[in-house]
């Protein structure tokens, strides 16, 4: 065949492949990004319990039905399908789907249907009823060990068992809570209730809010509508005051831990000592810079001892219990910021402080557990500046670590004793999800399942990571989403899209950069360059990169977006004079912060449920990076947007849920009434009865409203004819080419440890 004969047969197949590429819908882009246009995963993906063997669910010609792989015999698939379950009890007839399943053994698990718990036996093939819960059950905390379900009933805590209900608080007083999440859900605090290993007992936090200031939101659905305060402690006033308790579920005796010191400090990292006769809590000062981990009777209450103290000149982050060595050892792992990173170091209850048991400039993330023998442990970490996640494994005896996965990118992993094996689940910029078996004792990888591109059909663009280097040599990750055809010749408006908080981190190596599809959209949709820098102050990039922000929220992450700015109006294809910003939450107050406070550089802004004055926030979060009003009012000065309404300069429009509990209304309406005064125009719309963000199908009117508003008010700010761009010096200090790599999202085959 003629070689240009054939070159042209590629060029037009390559032609028609990119014409059948389909124009990405807001919609689609909203509604499909977690579904059709997603990586694969296997569902339900679990270890089984004392057993090298995993459950997943996969779908033949009969529908989904729950498959057993085991590693230790020559049967290597047993399956349930949805009959099967259907038959296995008569109360199950309606049951219309595979439900999630919790292994409770190793030839059991159990499932809820409704408000019902069951338990399977794989040997029997017989669903056995286990539970009813009421309707009004929530915050449902079931144990495996005795089959039990604590859960709470509006203020009380009450436990399901085979026998009944159990009682376990009948509080009538207006204030007081149990069994519920405290410290609004800061310091890894996540439920109310902490079973003991063997299930008999139950610590649950009760707390007391009466002393919080009511803070009023409104029901609008009903006629009239109606008020529905929560309690809200603002930073500065009183917080609610929190105790533990402990119920014997055999006896019902009820104990309450003895815990002197001020009433507002918090009571975090709750763990139960192996042999269940003691209790462990971190009492932490509400300056959030001393902590010491207690030992509590059981049965009494009372204190026996303080096992360590650790603090700070600035905050502590105190977000994991203790993890206690299997087989009673008296060793445990605790973690700590204490050399600068959160690592691990091995404790024991008498001897105290052993060694540090990882080490490196990273952040350890998940603890997976520890080995069959009890000699190791293995955790990921976040490595690569904050942009990857690797598993390690590291020694209990002496420290000595072990990297396991090698490939950049996200790792997440779970780990089988029994089997003495992983399960990792891989994603990259170039990998859209790998999931594998990593046998550990060959090193071997058996891949469950992989990913092409599943956005092959459709037009998306190329996504490019870069880095930026400030003063002082810190390294800040950059995200850059170019349109499908983007032309280096031409000059293109800019979104700045921007968080930049702490305990948030926008930016990291997996499949799409971590960017919502809505961005993808706006970039092809409207020839948009968007763009986002994780500036100092933001996760997983050590205690000294976040806490820069100390007392001065507001200010050195801005430093760091206008870093980002220079580095954007160095390159010939962007027009500087067409910059927006968007940002929601912490992002809200940023991009309030970029508009007001160093106003002219961005023409346009859409703030979603912004801070606006820090004293209206919440406590807990407030005070770790502000101190109290009254301790830091520079600070909170300073901070506070309501001053500097007047300055604005550019098209502002601020976004409101109706009842936002976390950023409560106020800070938006609070603003709209300095600029009425100010004589400022400001443009402001409120999502009524959405709470501190727009989820679910109002979420495509929500970015609809902030793409339409960005868009049309930038086009009075576009040059009257576009031209090609004149090449530009560029003395910008950062990584990445001034054109993007169109091979940035690819098909790629597995890679390999």
């Amino acid at each position: 065949m003629n070689l240009r004969f054939l070159l042209a047969l590629l060029l037009l197949s390559s032609m028609s492949q990119a014409q059948e590429k389909k124009e990405l819908s807001l919609k689609d882009a909203v509604l499909k990004q977690w579904t059709e246009y997603a990586p694969k995963r296997v569902n339900n993906l679990s270890w089984l319990i004392d057993r090298p063997a995993y459950s997943f669910l996969e779908e033949d010609s009969t529908g989904l039905r729950l498959s057993i792989q085991y590693l230790d015999s020559a049967r290597t698939i047993e399956y349930i399908n949805l009959e099967q379950l259907q038959a296995s009890h008569s109360e199950l007839n309606e049951l219309k789907r595979m439900p999630r399943i919790t292994w409770v053994s190793a030839n059991s698990f159990v499932f809820r249907f409704d408000r019902v718990f069951f338990e399977y036996n794989l040997e029997d093939k017989q669903s056995f009823y286990l539970i009813e819960l009421p309707e009004e059950a929530e915050n449902v905390d079931f144990n495996s060990e005795n089959f039990m379900a604590a859960f709470t009933n509006g203020n009380n805590l009450r436990i399901g068992t085979i026998e009944g209900i159990i009682d376990v608080t009948k509080d009538s007083i207006e204030g007081i809570v149990n069994g519920h999440a405290v410290h609004r859900f800061e310091f890894g605090i996540s439920k109310g209730t902490y079973w003991s290993p063997s299930g008999r007992y139950l610590a649950y936090y009760r707390k007391d809010e009466r002393m919080v200031t009511d803070y009023p939101l409104v029901d609008i659905t009903t006629k009239p509508a109606q008020l529905r305060s929560i309690k809200y402690p603002m930073a500065g006033d009183s917080s609610h005051q929190v105790s533990i308790r402990i119920i014997d579920v055999a006896t019902q005796k009820q104990s309450e831990l003895i815990i002197e010191g001020p009433k507002d400090q918090y009571l975090t990292n709750i763990q139960w000592s192996p042999n269940e006769e003691s209790i462990y809590v971190g009492i932490l000062n509400r300056d959030q810079s001393f902590i010491q981990m207690n030992e509590f009777s059981r049965d009494s209450g009372l204190l026996k001892r303080t096992l360590f103290e650790e603090k700070d000149s600035i905050y502590l982050q105190t977000n994991h219990p203790m993890e206690f060595v299997p087989l009673n050892s008296g060793e445990f792992l605790w973690r700590s910021e204490a050399d600068g990173f959160d690592h691990f170091y091995v404790h024991h209850i008498d001897s105290g402080l052993q060694f540090q048991a990882s080490k490196g400039d990273f952040q350890t993330d998940q603890f997976l557990g520890f080995s069959s023998d009890n000699k190791s442990f293995f955790f990921t970490a976040s490595t690569n500046d904050g942009m990857d996640r690797q598993v390690y494994r590291s020694s209990l005896d002496s420290f000595k670590q072990v990297l396991i996965t090698e490939t950049r990118g996200v790792h997440s992993a779970s780990y089988n004793s029994k089997a003495n094996a992983l399960i990792v689940s891989h994603t990259s910029l170039e990998n859209p999800l790998t999931t594998y078996l990593l046998d550990l004792d060959s090193m071997t990888r058996d891949t469950l399942i992989h990913n092409e591109n599943p956005m092959d059909s459709i037009e998306f663009g190329t996504i490019e990571f870069s880095k930026l280097y400030t003063s002082d040599s810190t390294i800040l990750n950059t995200r850059m989403i170019y349109p499908e055809s983007f032309d280096s010749s031409k000059s293109y408006p800019v979104l700045l899209y921007v968080y930049n908080g702490p305990g948030v981190q926008l930016l990291t190596n997996r499949w799409r950069g971590g960017a919502p599809m809505w961005m993808n959209y706006m970039a092809n949709k409207y020839d948009y360059l968007i763009y986002t820098v994780d500036g100092r102050g933001s996760e997983n990039r050590g205690k000294d990169f976040e806490q820069v922000i100390f007392r001065q929220l507001g200010e050195v992450e801005m430093d760091d977006q206008f870093l980002g700015v220079d580095y954007l109006k160095s390159l010939p294809y962007v027009d500087s004079n067409r910059l927006a910003v968007h940002g929601w939450s912490y992002g809200g107050f940023m991009t309030t912060s970029l508009m007001m406070k160093r106003p002219g550089t961005f023409k346009v802004g859409v703030a979603g449920g912004p801070v606006i004055d820090w004293k209206y926030y919440e406590i807990m979060y407030t005070e770790r990076y502000m101190d109290r009003p009254q301790d830091n009012p520079e600070g909170y000065t300073k901070a506070s947007l309501l001053d500097k309404v007047d300055s604005l300069s550019g098209d502002l429009m601020i976004i409101h849920g109706s009842i936002d509990d976390v950023v409560v209304p106020q800070h938006s309406i609070d603003m709209l009434k300095k600029s009425v005064e100010a004589g400022v125009q400001l443009d402001f719309f409120l999502y009524p009865m959405h709470p501190h963000n727009v989820r679910g199908r109002d979420r495509i009117h929500l970015m609809e409203k902030v793409i339409t508003y960005i868009t049309e008010k930038m086009e009075k700010h576009a040059p009257a004819e576009v031209l090609p761009v004149e090449e530009k010096a560029s003395e910008a200090t950062n990584e990445v080419d001034q054109e993007p790599s169109k091979s940035s999202i690819k098909k790629t085959e597995p890679k390999k440890d």
